[in-house]
């Protein structure tokens, strides 16, 4: 039976209105933990209760035994 481990990543918006994301970090980030076999599952993009944009992506990788 296939073992996972799971991860979440947050990125929150920047700037004035704080829905700015620094793209460039975003997916050097995903790459990075592409590169040690994390998969993206999903991600969801929402505000926090002041309005402040967040972003959180999702991340499996099987654990081997």
């Amino acid at each position: 039976m296939q073992k996972f481990e799971y991860k979440i990543l947050t990125f929150t918006g920047k700037g004035i209105l704080s829905y700015s994301f620094d793209l460039q970090e975003i997916e050097a980030t995903l790459t990075g933990f592409g590169l040690e076999g994390w998969e993206l599952v999903s991600n969801i993009h929402t505000t926090d209760a002041n309005g402040k944009a967040i972003r959180f992506h999702y991340m499996k990788r099987e654990i081997k035994e």
